[in-house]
């Protein structure tokens, strides 16, 4: 069973239309997904009671989706569910965007519950593969962009092309962009 935790905005909505059976849908309190009846409001406080009412519902899979932004915690409104996770909320919490948000997955993760990007459970909601638009990137992007991607494939670390002659003694040469899409990327004189 899937649970989708909403933050603000139409991408939750999107996700629920595009998938064939609804998942719960639960969101942080103060944040309201656009279109979406909410099952399961809970507080940050709370956080360990809502991942063990979700175990216990069968919830098995969560996909995080939607904006929010940090909040404040009231100390006096944690719950003993939530209590254990006190010291990986309080360093997400001081910790980058990224980071908080890598530690509350990790909380679903230690519940045992697969954390799904939305990209996998609605893949409809990509664009195509290709060009978005009619202008396309000439021969020699398309050659520069195949000898990068070489390069950030490669095993070993080709370093990085740099116009100081210290580094360039180290610099992997098909690792250097062409001329060409240099001087394309240079912005026209004024």
């Amino acid at each position: 069973m899937l649970a989708l935790i909403a933050g603000t905005g139409r991408l939750p909505q999107q996700i629920v239309e595009a998938l064939g059976d609804r998942p719960l849908i639960c969101a942080l309190e103060g944040f309201q997904p656009e279109g979406l009846e909410v099952d399961r409001r809970f507080r940050i406080e709370q956080l360990g009671s809502l991942v063990a009412d979700l175990a216990a519902q069968g919830v098995d899979e969560v996909c995080l989706a939607g904006a929010i932004r940090r909040v404040p915690v009231d100390p006096a409104l944690i719950d003993a569910a939530t209590m254990p996770l006190v010291p990986i909320l309080q360093q997400a919490l001081a910790s980058s965007d990224d980071a908080a948000l890598r530690a509350v997955m990790g909380i679903f993760e230690r519940a045992g519950m697969t954390v799904r990007p939305a990209h996998e459970i609605a893949p409809q909601l990509l664009p195509p593969p290709g060009v978005p638009t009619r202008a396309a990137p000439g021969e020699g992007v398309r050659q520069d962009a195949a000898r990068s991607s070489a390069c950030a494939r490669s095993p070993v670390s080709l370093g990085c092309w740099s116009r100081s002659p210290s580094r360039a003694r180290i610099a992997a040469p098909t690792c250097r962009p062409s001329a060409r899409t240099r001087s394309a990327a240079r912005p026209p004189r004024v």
